[in-house]
């Protein structure tokens, strides 16, 4: 136990000097509350340097977050994107690279930026949000009500930061369950923009 703990924090302060020295932030686990307080941590400690460096948004050098991660959260995810978008309004660029694959409300995190990247054969796939509905009927109606208000924001987002429309995602939603995408198609539907 001793041993792990000792390798989780040597992973975590590699995390902490690449976002402040390289200005590179890894998101490489479960979309969760946790793994996003500590992306939102890095971009605000990475913003919080230039700040007290005195950089102006003239001289912003961009930000690299490197995904690989299967998803999860839809409501953490959102956080996410507000914070990398609020990051964006301040005038950083914000690069996302595809580092293996980027799926869920990861491949969705994935879309908000400047400019978005992924190396080859990496594996990208995107689904409607998903509900584990139980209880009363009433309880079930208000969650199904919930998740497709879900789907709406993460429709405006992708449809935002991609070449995809609204009949787009309907027709997959429709004709799949789950949408997997090598990185050469990503590029094609503008989920990407360039395959390094």
């Amino acid at each position: 136990m001793y041993k792990n703990q000792i390798i989780d924090r040597t992973i975590e302060e590699m995390k902490i000097n690449s976002a402040l020295r390289k200005r590179t932030i890894y998101f490489n686990e479960e979309v969760t509350s946790d793994s996003v307080f500590k992306l939102c941590y890095y971009l605000d400690r990475i913003i919080e340097v230039d700040k007290l460096a005195g950089i102006t948004k003239e001289n912003f050098k961009p930000i690299n977050i490197v995904y690989t991660s299967y998803g999860g959260s839809v409501y953490d995810g959102l956080m996410a994107i507000g914070k990398i978008e609020q990051a964006m309004r301040m005038g950083y660029k914000i690069i996302s690279t595809v580092e293996g694959y980027a799926m869920s409300m990861a491949q969705c995190m994935a879309l908000v930026a400047n400019k978005r990247q992924a190396l080859k054969h990496s594996r990208i796939m995107m689904h409607q949000p998903s509900s584990g509905t139980w209880g009363k009927l009433k309880d079930m109606q208000e969650d199904v009500a919930e998740t497709s208000e879900l789907w709406e924001e993460m429709k405006r987002i992708i449809t935002k930061y991609s070449n995809l429309t609204n009949d787009d995602l309907e027709e997959i939603k429709k004709s799949k369950t789950d949408k997997f995408m090598w990185d050469n198609e990503a590029l094609k539907l503008g989920i990407i923009d360039e395959i390094i």
